[in-house]
């Protein structure tokens, strides 16, 4: 029997309704296994499931209703349900030590009869020496010798023989005396595998203010040093057998161990008379290669050519005495040093005058700020001049007060690096101050 014969709008009216039955069909076929599989998840749930999580909240408050939840003093601490505390780990507290770094200085500010704890830990001891890049030609010579022009805190001239010399070189400091072994102040590391050598250091930047102008520099920071696993927070009022004690000097410190492990380390401020009033701000570091922060007590190296009423030529010793290839780098070399001046009635830089931080903040005229950033106020240049017409560097300052005496501290800013003040040596040296004075006005 024939088929109907359909007019093309029954055609595709057709055609439109097998093909809504054939996606009906498909539709029914994938999506059952779907809604089979929702209703065994909702009829069965494995022990392992994680729907825990979904709990009511009270179920996680603390047993003792009266349990302090707010800011903890000792910092934040976690708490987890089902865990004990040995097994999560102790929490740091305030009281716990400042890691610190090989050759990376820690600011810190130091309230009277506080002590700060820090340590430097047994990996670090143990460490990769880092490269003493320098940037000198050579290690510096100091000529020391006889000048009536110069003179020292105590207001005495430095007199010594001109066959003796002073030399630094990355951080070290090496006397020389003719027919003499060199005697090496700041050794090098040791082949030894039990021990090595750590420098610690310290510069005062700001210290408590005395009320009245007439009143002394108040008391040095000191620094506690504990080796001992029994005395992990050295301080006052710890045995002393457990620990060593070092008062810094003219705000500076720099301290040498021969180190196994571990060292602990305390800044620790006096409680001052009420004369005083707040608190110091200091940097500490530590380092394996060699002191961070230098100073010489011995030597200023620095010695007046001429002032007048406002002005002062000061030039260093001698930077070496070699007449070959070395002498013309010294000569060509951008100058080195800097220096810091005060008047002698001024006490800004009493107790702060081996620190390079506290004469970057306290002296009259700084040569440099913010750790060793040029000010413009001291005019550098590398100089001949003199009858041994060795190498030296001149430094001139103006804007002075005619008629006075100054205090001239001789420096030199440290191996800063693009990442900050860090490196060997990157704390600066200072040298040992000495006077000397502008003339009277007509």
């Amino acid at each position: 029997m024939p088929l109907p014969k359909l007019s093309p709008l029954q055609s595709r009216l057709a055609a439109s309704l097998m093909g809504s039955i054939m996606l009906l069909i498909l539709y029914l076929a994938f999506s059952s296994s779907h809604f089979a599989y929702a209703a065994d998840v909702n009829s069965i749930r494995p022990e392992d499931h994680n729907h825990e999580r979904l709990i009511d909240l009270t179920m996680l408050e603390p047993d003792d209703e009266d349990e302090d939840v707010g800011p903890r003093l000792d910092g934040y601490e976690a708490e987890f349900v089902g865990f004990d505390r040995s097994i999560i780990g102790r929490v740091a507290s305030a009281n716990d030590p400042t890691p610190l770094i090989n050759n990376r200085v820690v600011t810190t500010n130091i309230e009277q009869g506080h002590t700060i704890p820090f340590s430097f830990l047994n990996s670090s001891l143990w460490g990769a020496l880092s490269p003493q890049a320098s940037s000198l030609p050579s290690p510096f010579r100091f000529r020391k010798r006889n000048s009536e022009s110069a003179g020292n805190m105590g207001g005495e001239g430095f007199k010594n023989s001109d066959s003796e010399f002073l030399e630094v070189e990355d951080g070290e400091q090496v006397l020389t005396q003719d027919g003499e072994t060199n005697s090496t102040l700041w050794p090098r590391q040791s082949s030894s595998t039990s021990t090595r050598t750590l420098y610690i250091t310290v510069n005062t930047c700001t210290q408590p203010e005395a009320k009245q102008a007439n009143l002394a520099a108040p008391s040095q920071l000191e620094l506690y040093i504990s080796q001992s696993e029994k005395n992990k927070n050295p301080r006052p009022g710890q045995d002393d057998s457990l620990q060593q004690i070092y008062k810094l000097d003219g705000g500076a410190a720099m301290i040498t161990l021969n180190a196994t492990g571990d060292v602990y380390i305390g800044l620790s401020g006096s409680n001052l008379t009420e004369n005083y009033t707040g608190t110091w701000n200091a940097q500490i570091a530590a380092s394996i290669d060699a002191p961070y922060h230098y100073y010489n007590s011995d030597e200023s190296n620095l010695v007046l050519v001429d002032s007048d009423k406002g002005s002062a030529l000061l030039v260093t010793n001698d930077l070496t005495t070699d007449n070959g290839s070395l002498y013309d780098e010294w000569v060509n070399l951008i100058p080195p040093f800097t220096m810091f001046a005060s008047k002698t009635a001024n006490s800004s830089i009493a107790g702060l005058q081996y620190s390079y931080c506290g004469l970057e903040k306290k002296a009259e005229i700084a040569g440099t700020i913010n750790g060793g950033q040029s000010t413009g106020k001291i005019q550098v240049s590398m100089t001949t001049r003199g009858e041994d017409n060795y190498p030296k560097q001149q430094l001139y300052l103006d804007g002075l007060t005619p008629g006075t005496s100054y205090y001239g501290v001789l420096a030199m800013t440290g191996n800063t690096t693009a990442l900050g003040r860090e490196g060997v040596g990157a704390g600066g040296q200072v040298w040992k101050a000495m006077s000397f004075s502008t003339i009277s006005g007509m």
